[in-house]
């Protein structure tokens, strides 16, 4: 059942119909032929507004009107395709519990691009109220899963992405790597282009500098697709020279920057960075403190990191330890390793921060945890002589070897004495 007042759907045919007063009379016998009840003429007129097409002006509210008109005459891409809009708010309220409805009969009518969107929904359901007024959907990953497995066997390049994505949220020894590969491989030769870009980025994991010149091919066609979270990451690999090109600071920004024009929050978050420094483009720090702000505000860590360092020092904003302390806990939180490793530091010396040892041990224990060598030293350095912790000789030193391991001098120097 469509949850939809009379009210809103008296909307809808009043935009409608104000947008068909206000087009050329050219037109009209695709509009006529709508009205007169024909589902294909409905589909197609939805699709003109959509896509603002054929001479008709883009009007949302007019394409879901016509696309629920054909739904309601049962016709198969007219289900699809008001789902379409529900789903993502398209010229109506955002309503999914209604859109996996209309997914649900479409993919019975065939529809393999509804059964895809409507499996996926169904892998992680939607709690009641997730949309206002929603009952929700419970959750059945078994049953999402069959119905992707059945249409990636017609070589759908979304199944075969979204069985890939929900594999790799099982532990590491528990899924199978190779299976998940070889689906993202499919995916991106048919062209889905998340898919390149999640290929791309496990590539860029490899040791071997060619494969991650082919992470990079890939995030580069993703990015030329339109896929903006593509060319952020591009933007690091080109600041880090991580594949077979050189560090190249102008090439990362240019990346940064599309990716910013399309929307992209941590793209900003780096453009920030340039500004910031005065790399490439002329310094401005009131303008990175901006971007700073509202990525922290947004959940950003790197945002968070840096808005907490600016604000303890004073740069481009009144100093605020008290504030700059706060941002830089949100950001370790969540998993910024400078951030954890500057609060450890001013746990430690009392700095900004009441002296805590132990908690400054934490710190430095949540950034070795994530990979962090300087943290592997600084914590094995804590283990070793018992400050803020219980010492434990064996557990420092194979937390030194570690992090000597991944080429830290010091580590290594600590562990000759020992």
């Amino acid at each position: 059942m469509i949850h939809r007042g009379f009210s809103g759907w008296l909307l809808l045919l009043l935009t409608a119909f104000a947008a068909a007063a206000a087009e050329p009379a050219a037109d009209d016998h695709l509009r006529r032929t709508a009205e007169a009840g024909d589902a294909d003429a409905a589909v197609r007129l939805g699709s003109d507004y959509f896509n603002g097409n054929n001479g008709r002006q883009r009007n949302l509210t007019a394409a879901a009107y016509w696309f629920r008109r054909a739904a309601q005459q049962k016709h198969p891409e007219g289900h699809y395709r008001f789902a379409f809009c529900l789903d993502h708010g398209y010229g109506v309220s955002r309503d999914r519990a209604t859109a996996f409805e209309e997914y649900s009969r479409a993919a019975a009518a065939g529809i393999t691009d509804a059964a895809v969107r409507r499996a996926e929904i169904l892998f992680d359901g939607l709690a009641p109220g997730f949309d206002p007024g929603s009952p929700g959907i419970t959750a059945d990953p078994a049953a999402a899963g069959a119905i992707l497995r059945e249409c990636a066997a017609q070589d759908h390049p979304v199944a075969m992405r979204l069985l890939a994505v929900f594999a790799l949220r099982q532990p590491a020894g528990k899924r199978d790597d190779a299976q998940i590969e070889t689906r993202l491989r499919r995916a991106a030769e048919l062209g889905d282009t998340p898919a390149k870009r999640i290929l791309g980025e496990r590539l860029l994991a490899s040791a071997d500098r060619r494969e991650r010149q082919r992470g990079a091919d890939l995030l580069t066609a993703a990015g030329d697709a339109g896929d903006a979270a593509a060319l952020t990451r591009l933007g690091i690999v080109r600041e880090q020279g991580l594949a077979e090109a050189p560090p190249d600071e102008e090439a990362a920004f240019a990346c940064f920057r599309r990716a910013a024009e399309m929307g992209d929050a941590a793209a900003r978050i780096h453009l920030a960075g340039y500004m910031w420094r005065g790399s490439v483009v002329r310094q401005n720090i009131p303008e990175a403190i901006k971007l700073y702000r509202a990525g922290a505000a947004a959940g950003h860590p790197l945002a968070q990191y840096m808005l907490g360092q600016a604000m303890l020092k004073g740069i481009g904003t009144e100093p605020d330890a008290a504030g700059g302390a706060e941002w830089l806990q949100r950001a370790a939180a969540n998993g910024e390793i400078e951030a954890q490793l500057l609060l450890a530091s001013l746990y430690e010396n009392g700095r900004h921060l009441p002296s805590d040892p132990a908690a400054a041990v934490y710190w430095y224990r949540r950034a070795a945890e994530l990979g962090s060598r300087d943290g592997m030293r600084e914590f094995g350095l804590r283990l070793l002589r018992g400050r803020g912790i219980t010492a434990d000789p064996a557990a420092a030193r194979a937390i030194l070897r570690r992090a000597a391991g991944m080429g830290d001098a010091v580590s290594a120097d600590l562990l000759k004495n020992l």
